[in-house]
């Protein structure tokens, strides 16, 4: 019986010690793959990094700029006014904030659905504020909203993104 406790205490021992070393080992693994990962990032030259940076015309950079005002001014009146407004308002202004960031990013790298969803967002959002009966500040986001789908509409009158498609050459009309 002494035996067989014996030779179970240093089984486990070399089972330790086999565990000790196969974590040793993959933290050695680990740090080759680190280094051989550095060693290729200073190798790199910073001539082969293309910047990204898309051709936008003049319409479609004033129609985001004032995108991005009206963004500003939007977290601004619920930051000065987060103690002040109840909840439903928070929820209305935040979802505003965001909703508008996820369409100037669709705009800016000129998605072909940023376009069609931005006209129905230009006109339901101002809704939504008039509708919870936000006030002096339903009033100015809406005029803001106005005079942002009126510049809206010059930006898509010059065709400043990819083109409209041509539903008579569609592969679905074809057949």
């Amino acid at each position: 019986m002494y035996l067989c406790i014996n030779v179970l205490i240093q089984r486990n021992k070399v089972l330790d010690i086999a565990r000790k070393n196969a974590l040793f080992s993959e933290f050695v693994v680990r740090c080759n793959e680190a280094l051989t990962l550095q060693a290729f990032v200073r190798k790199t030259s910073v001539s082969r990094f293309r910047q990204y940076h898309p051709k936008l015309h003049t319409p479609v950079k004033r129609y985001s700029h004032m995108q991005l005002l009206i963004m500003l001014g939007v977290t601004l009146y619920l930051f000065l006014n987060i103690n002040n407004l109840p909840i439903e308002h928070q929820l209305i202004a935040v979802a505003t904030v965001v909703v508008m960031s996820i369409q100037n990013a669709f705009i800016l790298s000129k998605a072909k659905v940023a376009l069609a969803v931005e006209g129905p967002r230009l006109l339901v959002f101002p809704l939504m504020w008039v509708a919870s009966g936000m006030g002096y500040a339903a009033l100015i986001y809406s005029a803001s909203s106005i005079a942002s789908l009126l510049v809206l509409a010059n930006a898509v009158r010059h065709r400043n993104h990819r083109r409209p498609l041509n539903i008579a050459n569609e592969p679905e009309n074809l057949a």
